[in-house]
């Protein structure tokens, strides 16, 4: 994680949240039902 933030990287998402966000995007582009 540092090396990512010093190139810039800042923002944090948890991975449950990240997961979900996913799905709910595929949702939403009716790739999956």
């Amino acid at each position: 994680m540092t090396r990512s933030r010093k190139l810039g990287f800042l923002v944090y998402q948890p991975t449950e949240e990240s997961f979900f966000d996913l799905f709910e995007q595929l949702r939403a582009d009716r790739l999956i039902p």
